[in-house]
């Protein structure tokens, strides 16, 4: 049995990890894992500082959090934050999710609520994780607690809003891509304060679907296309709209969308207030599927002409390089403080 839950896990996210794979003068550049015990539980992460960092405190923090069966190693392989925060000066941060460990890598998930197991059926406190995580980089590096953003990639996601509505008095601002979580935390969403968001999503996304339904099926055409029995985890999405609607009504902003900005790969629609402090903007990037938009299909596809790295474009659908997503969102995020 225990074997046949490790085939069964590592199959449900392999498409993920074939993607994903003090206080004064200047900060010493980080490389390698540091350890957080959290709860008992020893956690990981890893932080790169800006190499623009002299004599220099209070930096912005970007939380960038994986996917689903992903790792801290891949993820900035990807998103190319580490380039980002050297040349707008600000701190990234990468946390390890839970899971199985398997020739020396993590295949992590984060507790969103009711996705993604294992750390779901674990009941994972991921939420209390990044708030002392905050803590914790604050002490070693000073960040600037005004300025705490969180970012993430499918799972990764799903979990930036959960923080949206339980950690809102420590995070400024959040900008999930491709990942949107069910409505039954939004039952619960309770924040003492609204958080501006910031969603990027593919039009042409197999996986999680912008007109909601059962998202997370296209990871068993991956697994059977690498000859690999599973049974992925297959979860009930809203569609985006009516999920992004659900949280204007919590922040109590109109509902009805405003045209914000549009090139012809890029749409981005806003619900606002009259104040402009706390807006959810949704940018549809067009011909991108479930990948993140200006980076790449990460190790799947350092050799270009192998079998695995055509699977996972096919499944995976295709990669807008004229949209830099993570500008975009670096961008979104240094127009708020707390």
């Amino acid at each position: 049995m225990k074997k046949f839950f490790l085939i069964l896990l590592l199959s449900s996210v392999i498409v993920t990890v074939f993607l994903l794979w003090s206080n004064n003068t200047k900060l010493t550049p980080q490389s390698g894992e540091q350890t957080l015990l959290h709860n008992g539980i020893t956690r990981t992460y890893v932080v790169h500082l800006p190499k623009d960092n002299e004599k220099k405190q209070n930096l912005p923090l970007v939380i960038v959090l994986h996917g689903g069966g992903g790792d801290i190693e891949s993820i900035q392989t990807i998103t190319s934050f580490n380039q980002a925060a050297d040349n707008n000066v600000f701190v990234a941060a990468y946390p390890q999710g839970t899971g199985v460990t398997y020739l020396g890598k993590t295949f992590g998930t984060w507790n969103a609520g009711t996705c993604c197991p294992p750390a779901t059926t674990n009941d994972s406190d991921d939420v209390g994780f990044i708030k002392d995580l905050i803590s914790e980089l604050h002490k070693k590096y000073a960040i600037d607690l005004r300025r705490v953003y969180v970012t993430g990639l499918s799972n990764g996601a799903q979990l930036s809003y959960r923080l949206a509505c339980e950690l809102s008095d420590h995070i400024t601002a959040i900008a999930p891509v491709s990942g949107i979580a069910p409505f039954d935390g939004l039952k619960k969403c309770q924040p003492q304060k609204p958080v501006p968001i910031f969603h990027i999503h593919g039009t042409n996304d197999p996986c999680v679907f912008v007109a909601g339904g059962n998202c997370g099926g296209c990871f068993a055409s991956l697994t059977s296309a690498l000859g690999l029995e599973s049974q992925p985890h297959i979860w009930l999405c809203s569609d985006l709209d009516s999920y992004l609607k659900a949280w204007a009504t919590i922040y109590d902003l109109d509902i009805n969308q405003t045209k914000t900005y549009h090139t012809d790969s890029l749409d981005c629609l806003t619900y606002t207030d009259a104040t402009n402090n706390h807006p959810i903007t949704k940018c549809l990037v067009s011909n991108n599927g479930h990948t993140w938009a200006g980076g790449n299909y990460g190790p799947a596809c350092k050799q270009p002409d192998s079998k695995i790295c055509t699977v996972t474009k096919e499944v995976l659908g295709p990669l807008n390089s004229t949209v830099n997503t993570t500008q975009l969102i670096w961008d979104f995020f240094s127009q708020y403080q707390k």
